[in-house]
């Protein structure tokens, strides 16, 4: 009896696997924006090949990628996770931590980057208090859109999840990386993909703050905020990554041009 519940549940795991070959989560339309937008991407993995890294993404658009775009990749962090017969990233001896790693393109400063993030686990459930893009938290609590049982955790069994969850972040750089980890042993990634568009935040580049549409001492005191804590939203020029008297500068120009 225990056996026949066993082949069973193997059965079950085999058939949501066939069934969710060609599966996909919905695109970025509810969240403001389309996949065909200027500036926007998309990176999709339904099966992978090394937890180490070198896992090529089933769809990705822009296609073909620009140049200069970073290789989009997913990592796992354990030493132990393995990737199963059904091409998954599994650990069943440690909790383990993912990053995935895409490339956007890199509008700077004055703008903020919207994402959003599908994710599809098998097993124990991830942890969501861990789920951070670029070291930023989620807008609110994950969308589960699918949930179901399959059995106690273990190679067979636990839940598989599906969830979409929204990230918006200052700036716009040139890669985001979606990391999070288990929340204890036996979790499976299955499949995961990243949607991500910068949008401009005012009229201009230097318009950071409301009432936006008019560049005022609201915009300045936002770029003194920022430029204090390193912000990207403030990183205007050469160097990038580093916030410098050189952004001061580009910033004061803007704030003397207005809005067009």
């Amino acid at each position: 009896m225990i056996e026949r519940a066993r082949l069973l549940g193997i059965g079950l795991v085999l058939l949501i696997a066939c069934a969710r070959a060609s599966a996909q989560f919905g695109g970025p339309e509810p969240f403001g924006w389309s996949r065909s937008d200027a500036d926007a991407t998309w990176v999709f993995w339904t099966s992978f090949v090394d937890p180490a890294g070198g896992n090529p993404p089933v769809e990705e658009s822009p296609a073909p990628r620009p140049t200069g775009f970073s290789t989009p990749d997913v990592v796992a962090l354990s030493p132990t996770t393995f990737r199963t017969g059904s091409f998954n990233l599994y650990d069943s001896d440690n909790v383990p931590s993912f990053e995935v790693r895409v490339p956007q393109f890199a509008r700077r400063g004055g703008y903020v980057t919207k994402l959003v993030v599908s994710l599809s686990t098998l097993g124990n459930p991830p942890d969501t208090a861990t789920f951070r893009v670029n070291g930023v938290g989620a807008l609110g609590e994950p969308d589960v859109i699918n949930s179901i049982f399959l059995g106690p955790p273990g190679p067979f069994g636990g839940t598989l999840i599906d969830q979409q969850m929204a990230f918006e972040l200052p700036g716009s750089v040139d890669e985001y990386v979606f990391a999070f980890t288990g929340s204890d042993v036996s979790v499976s990634l299955d499949q995961v993909g990243i949607d991500a568009f910068p949008v401009l935040r005012g009229c201009s580049t230097g318009d950071l703050a409301e009432p936006f549409g008019v560049i005022s001492q609201a915009d300045v005191a936002e770029f003194v905020d920022a430029f204090f804590v390193s912000s990207p939203l403030v990183d205007y020029v050469e160097p990038f990554d580093v916030i410098s008297q050189a952004d001061v500068a580009a910033f004061i120009d803007l704030f003397f041009v207005g809005c067009p």
